[in-house]
């Protein structure tokens, strides 16, 4: 490793320690992920959709209970 190498490691470190940008950085990847955990693909949120319009249409479903399972489906997004 040469000076050049040296000096440029010893600035991105400095820079890391001063700034947290290092940590920053993780806790973005971290949030990011735990977004892609907690919602739903929006292919799953029309498959959901499809399944209950039809559960009402085939009156198996109760207009109190298709409300309730709209409800719930609409906070996955």
């Amino acid at each position: 490793m040469d000076e050049l190498e040296k000096k440029t490691v010893v600035h991105q470190s400095t820079d890391v320690i001063e700034n947290g940008t290092l940590l920053k950085s993780i806790q973005k990847q971290d949030n990011m992920q735990i977004n892609k955990i907690e919602s739903i693909s929006l292919e799953e949120f029309k498959t959901k959709v499809v399944k209950l319009k039809l559960m009402k249409e085939a009156g198996l479903l109760s207009d109190d209970r298709f409300e309730e399972e709209q409800e719930k489906l609409l906070s996955l997004l």
